[in-house]
């Protein structure tokens, strides 16, 4: 994952100096000792960091900064469907300079101007200096694979990059604590952060986002795209073969050139079917397909073990598997150990994992690695769809598929969720907040505000309303189940995350890559009836029947409960650290004197989560706010071993 940089101003050079680019880029950590390239020009400096070990053509390429007459770019891109980006271009009178990503990019900008972004497949975020405007034009990609802030600094400066780090570097950027979005974070409501980030003047540039910046001017920028659904009649047989060829096409083009591609494989049905997929259409193509499968192990009485369905899937392509032992891997110890060195106070629950898959890859010999990631979106609904069967008048379906429900503890209230609340208008919702004092009845989608957030802070800021918000579906998809999956998909959070792991993936010295969120398969996706997604109690129904054939019988089974999940992983890893998170939070809390907890409820949440058994909300909740609080203290505790004057600065503008 390169780093990219633009610092937009009058002559932004004599103004932060020479070095101050690299000095910015040298802000993103593992990147400070990576190739950088630096360019000038008037009003504008652009810089590009990069691993060594992504010079390589089938990655970001050995292009820095890229020119094209007086447009200049760097980017942090992997681009898919090049031969459909080339016929394109052709078509529009326009050739690039070269094939490397960076080109690509600037032949689109040249070709479409700042439409460009919706015409690209891929993973990237990169910026456009066009020299006749005398600005620049940025994107991120619809899953928002790569990260990208921005920011407009007191001074008028406008500042683009891969991380808040590299724009703090700048001497005009004085790191001024966002209490709200800090607060956001530490109550778990992330879905609520949206733009914000933990810095005052630094915002976060969505996913399928654009952002400009000119000098003298405002930053600015807009959504270029949104998933819409247009139905397929398509029968159900004939879905399930042009499904496989679509995740086949998506996987190849992913794929890397002689080096082996990692697969993160779980024995779900997300991994396994691109494993399968892949092979199948590399077969159909006369393509040799190979993938390493690169795994967790659970213990046999661990609710994540799968094993047994991890290497039946191995051995059906006569493969090996290389196992990674999660227990040996403790979530807490990265997650509090390296809070000091984190652009944000939440980082990836699970990145002790994913780095030990991404070092096990890389030792496989491969550079690019995909997982599952996007496949619990695109095809599988949650019960949001019975909400469906109600708009149709379809009774009959909607009783068969609650009696499917009711054997698996889903009760009248949970009917009355997802089948009724959903046709609720905001005035019937209004009345039902009032008869409940205030309270809104919650949905699937939205988080409540822990009991351990200050209340005067939590009503201020109006943090129920925030989360209710975020868990709000738009109107904007022509059924409950469609939105749903658009609400997924357009998410901040999980933008976000997919950026966090990204960034782990890439210290491990692989690139990872998704090939489920591929902009074909999620039109496909949304084509289709929820019915193929969750019916009877039968969940991916769809992708699971396209898959016959290439995957044991045994992996493809409905299962009785949701397998694989890290609920156990999550909890010993707590166990491990219980004495050192007791003596952690006996300490004055800085989240309490910032005056975002009440510490006494804080404290007693621990304990009780280390003496009961806790529902996941619960516990995620209480491990966000501990990140939030190391993550402060770290930043104290740095400023204080740099000296007294430094720690001044960082204790007013944490409690300014």
């Amino acid at each position: 994952m390169s780093a990219i940089l633009a610092i937009v101003g009058p002559t932004p050079a004599s103004r932060v100096g020479e070095h101050a680019p690299k000095r910015m880029l040298a802000g993103l950590g593992a990147h400070g000792a990576s190739r950088t390239g630096v360019w000038h020009g008037e009003g504008c400096t652009l810089a590009v960091a990069r691993y060594p070990w992504e010079l390589h053509a089938d990655l970001s390429g050995d292009v820095l900064v890229a020119t094209d007459g007086d447009c200049v770019a760097v980017a942090d891109a992997s681009l898919y469907y090049r031969d459909d980006l080339a016929r394109s271009l052709s078509h529009a009178g326009v050739r690039p300079v070269r094939d490397d990503a960076s080109h690509l990019i600037l032949a689109a900008y040249r070709a479409w101007g700042d439409a460009c972004a919706e015409r690209l497949e891929g993973d990237f975020a990169f910026v456009v200096y066009d020299g006749r405007r005398r600005r620049v034009f940025g994107a991120r990609d619809f899953v928002g694979s790569r990260p990208l802030f921005a920011a407009e600094l007191p001074d008028g400066t406008k500042v683009i990059a891969s991380s808040i780090a590299a724009i703090m570097e700048h001497p005009a950027c004085d790191g001024s604590l966002d209490p709200l979005a800090l607060a956001l974070d530490a109550a778990g409501l992330a879905f609520s952060v949206g733009a914000m980030t933990c810095r005052k003047h630094i915002q976060r540039v969505g996913a399928a986002t654009t952002v400009t910046a000119s000098v003298g001017g405002a930053l600015g920028g807009e959504r270029f795209w949104t998933p819409r659904a247009v139905k397929s009649r398509l029968p159900f047989e004939e879905a399930g073969e042009r499904l496989l060829e679509l995740l086949g096409d998506a996987t190849l083009e992913r794929l890397g050139g002689t080096e082996p591609t990692a697969m993160w494989l779980s024995g779900g049905w997300d991994s396994t079917a691109i494993f399968a997929a892949g092979h199948a259409r590399g077969t159909a193509r006369g393509r040799r397909v190979t993938l390493h499968p690169v795994s967790l192990s659970h213990p046999a009485d661990d609710c994540g073990h799968e094993d047994d369905k991890i290497a039946a899937t191995a051995e059906r392509w006569g493969t090996t598997v290389s196992w990674v032992s999660a227990r040996e891997l403790p979530m807490l110890d990265t997650l509090l150990d390296d809070a000091g060195r984190r652009d944000e106070p939440i980082d990836h629950l699970f990145g002790a994992l994913n780095g030990e898959l991404a070092s096990r890859s890389r030792a496989a010999g491969a550079r690019i690695a995909f997982d599952g990631y996007g496949g619990d979106f695109l095809f599988n609904s949650s019960s949001v769809f019975l909400a469906d069967l109600v708009s149709e008048l379809r009774f009959g379906r909607l009783a068969r598929e609650w009696a499917s429900m009711r054997g698996r503890g889903f009760s009248l209230r949970h009917l009355l969720r997802y089948a009724v609340q959903p046709h609720l208008g905001s005035g019937a919702l209004e009345l039902i907040a009032r008869l409940r004092g205030g309270r809104y009845p919650g949905s699937p989608y939205q988080r409540s505000v822990p009991f351990w957030i200050d209340r005067d802070f939590a009503a201020r800021n109006a943090l129920m309303d925030r989360a209710r918000v975020a868990g709000t579906l738009s109107n904007d998809a022509p059924t409950h189940a469609d939105r749903e999956l658009a609400w997924f998909v357009t998410q901040p959070f999980y933008a976000r995350s997919r950026a966090m792991n990204q960034g782990v993936a890439s210290r491990g010295g692989v690139e990872l890559r998704a090939p489920l969120m591929d902009r074909r398969l999620l039109d496909f996706a949304l084509s289709r009836p929820a019915t193929e997604r969750t019916s009877m109690g039968q969940g991916k129904r769809l992708l699971r029947h396209a898959m016959h054939g290439l995957l044991p019988e045994s992996v493809l089974a409905p299962r009785p409960y949701k397998t694989g999940n890290l609920n156990g992983y999550f909890k010993a890893s707590f166990v491990a650290r219980e004495a050192a998170v007791r003596a952690m939070v006996q300490r004055p809390l800085l989240l309490e004197q910032l005056g975002i907890i009440d510490g006494r409820r804080y404290r007693n949440a621990v304990d009780f989560f280390f003496r009961q058994q806790c529902e996941v909300p619960f516990r995620l909740e209480v491990t966000q706010t501990l990140l939030c609080e190391q993550w402060l203290r770290s930043a104290v505790d740095g400023a204080r071993a740099a000296g007294p004057m430094m720690e001044q600065h960082v204790r007013h503008v944490a409690y300014a």
